[in-house]
């Protein structure tokens, strides 16, 4: 019984629990808003939102956005470039990025947008798992054309840009002119640090720019666990109830290029410039961690204090009613 109750304990700390009839509470303002736009009724008519939940989760990333990152890159900032990594099936969080902005471009990366990028054949060996079954379904002549209307749908859309694979096997070309990124991650299954990889600063460095690096992730599965970029803890963490999911935690990190090295251009890979911690950064965080870690310490230490003297007290000091007692026995014996 009690590793159950460890249990739910620990998933309650990032996943909403249902109510007694298996439902979750959900606030539909991200779904009335998304229905009253011209570009939400168009997104719809292209099949690129599936359900409810996808439509919320999307429009939790622009909220993110527009209310945590208002003080640092607006929406219609024609100098931001947005990375969206894990967009599923259809790059639907960044096709409304694309709609609701005025940022140069928006790169949609997922390995599950195969189909979608001008590809005429797919080698289904190469995808991820959960996609190869995917196979006999899709071949049919239905959701070929259903995929082929998509695809010129989604090449109508100004300024974003699909790559149908994962982000590790693929780098995003900041332009010299980028004065702010912005990476979000919906529920993808990559940690924030990975997925900075993938970006490109060298024209930024040549023409002497160092953006700002904002970072927002909605976490699932195990990577709930992976709350860092670049060694910084979010700034702000919280459940959103408008995300029609049990997996509701939002995180966001403002800017987390003082912990990015851009002396280098910043990219994996061979032969090309590549991020790091600069070691200033690494002892200042290493710091951090040793004070948060004294600071606990301290904390267990003084009420372990305070338990301890509350004891000798309760041991050495005698009951009011028992000193009144012990006063009047005295009394009626002189």
């Amino acid at each position: 019984m009690r590793g159950n109750e460890d249990k739910r304990a620990l998933a309650a700390r990032f996943f909403v629990e249902k109510d007694a009839e298996g439902c979750l509470p959900i606030n539909l303002r991200f779904v009335d808003t998304f229905l009253r736009w011209r570009c939400g009724r168009e997104l719809l008519a292209m099949e690129l939102f599936p359900n409810t939940k996808e439509i919320t989760e999307s429009m939790a990333c622009l909220e993110v956005v527009s209310e945590e990152l208002g003080s640092i890159v607006s929406l219609t900032d024609p100098t931001c470039t947005a990375v969206v990594v894990g967009d599923g099936r259809t790059p639907r969080t960044g096709a409304l990025l694309a709609m609701r902005t005025r940022w140069a471009k928006i790169v949609s990366i997922d390995p599950a947008l195969h189909g979608l990028t001008g590809e005429e054949q797919v080698d289904y060996k190469t995808l991820p798992k959960e996609l190869q079954s995917f196979e006999s379904q899709e071949q049919t002549d239905a959701n070929l054309s259903r995929r082929a209307k998509m695809r010129e749908d989604i090449k109508g859309i100004d300024r974003l840009e699909v790559e149908a694979c994962k982000v590790e096997e693929t780098e995003v070309a900041l332009p010299p002119d980028c004065r702010h990124v912005v990476l979000i991650l919906p529920h993808a299954h990559v940690t924030p640090d990975e997925a900075l990889k993938c970006l490109n600063f060298t024209a930024c460095v040549a023409s002497g720019s160092k953006p700002t690096i904002s970072v927002v992730q909605l976490p699932c599965c195990g990577f709930v666990w992976h709350d860092t970029a670049l060694g910084l803890a979010a700034n702000k963490v919280w459940f959103d109830p408008r995300i029609a999911s049990g997996c509701r935690t939002v995180r966001v990190w403002p800017d987390v290029s003082p912990n990015f090295d851009f002396s280098q251009g910043s990219l994996r890979g061979k032969n090309r410039p590549r991020f790091s911690l600069t070691e200033q950064r690494i002892q200042e965080n290493k710091q951090e961690r040793q004070a948060r870690a004294q600071a606990r310490k301290d904390r267990k230490a003084a009420k372990s204090r305070e338990r301890q003297l509350k004891k000798q007290q309760s041991e050495t000091a005698v009951p009011s009613v028992l000193q009144e007692y012990i006063a009047s026995s005295e009394d009626a014996a002189a």
